[in-house]
């Protein structure tokens, strides 16, 4: 039988935000060899595989614990949650992808996706054309706030074209310490982050007199819409799950 016309029917940005996790998690906890993705298609199934050499995991079940990390070898980068695994079991559940883990201690990792396919018929494909939306708009002055050195680049160059003025930061406390001595129109905060999260950061800024107030967005890898709530509840203007495109971010910055 041909796999011609067989699609996965799932939520595309679920679905990227898992990938997007577990490529992380591999990037984390992978000092040297490679790390590969891979994906293969029958008549029923597609299936996706990560597949690394690094410093693999000793206990499965307790790493899927939210912020639990392995804890035999250090991270590339030390200041990194364990969010991602928590995060990836619990959208997988959701969105009915069957997910295992297969790990070696010292030889790496191989983690599967498994999604059923769909098939439809070509009739049902249609590509409507739509104009893509104005972000030209300038954006002003925007502090990043994330313990992600990645992170930091890649959100660095989608928004610096647009923007007069971008500030980083790695941690809570010294986002507070920029904002205080300066004006910006946009900080992006992330949650999860050492001495510092992004509820206290946020909590924090609306407690203090600026005279400048700037519109804050939470960006996170935490899906889970009790999180979003607790972030709106505290005064933020937006918020938005990794992994986004550049078009989320902007259509979320102009919105």
């Amino acid at each position: 039988q041909s796999c011609e016309n067989l699609f996965v029917d799932t939520d595309k940005v679920r679905l990227i935000q898992i990938l997007g996790n577990l490529v992380s998690n591999s990037i984390k906890y992978t000092d040297v060899g490679s790390i590969t993705v891979s994906s293969s298609k029958s008549n029923t199934h597609c299936s996706i595989q990560i597949t690394d050499t690094g410093i693999g995991i000793e206990d499965i079940d307790k790493i899927m614990l939210p912020f639990e990390q392995e804890t035999n070898v250090q991270p590339l980068d030390a200041n990194s949650s364990g969010l991602g695994l928590d995060v990836v079991s619990h959208l997988c559940e959701l969105l009915k992808i069957e997910f295992s883990i297969d790990s070696a201690l010292g030889k790496g990792t191989q983690v599967k996706l498994t999604l059923p396919l769909k098939k439809i018929e070509t009739s049902e494909i249609t590509n409507t054309p739509t104009q893509a939306p104005d972000y030209t708009q300038k954006l002003g002055r925007i502090l990043i706030v994330d313990d992600n050195t990645i992170n930091l680049i890649i959100a660095e160059k989608m928004l610096s074209p647009l923007c007069t003025c971008l500030d980083k930061a790695k941690d809570g406390l010294k986002s507070l310490e920029l904002i205080k001595k300066n004006q910006y129109d946009i900080v992006l905060l992330d949650i999860n982050m050492p001495h510092m999260d992004g509820f206290e950061v946020l909590k924090e800024l609306k407690s203090l007199n600026l005279t400048y107030k700037p519109k804050i967005y939470m960006l996170t890898a935490d899906a889970y819409e009790t999180t979003k709530k607790r972030c709106l509840s505290l005064g933020c203007d937006g918020f938005l799950t990794k992994p986004f495109s550049k078009q989320q971010l902007l259509s979320l910055l102009h919105s």
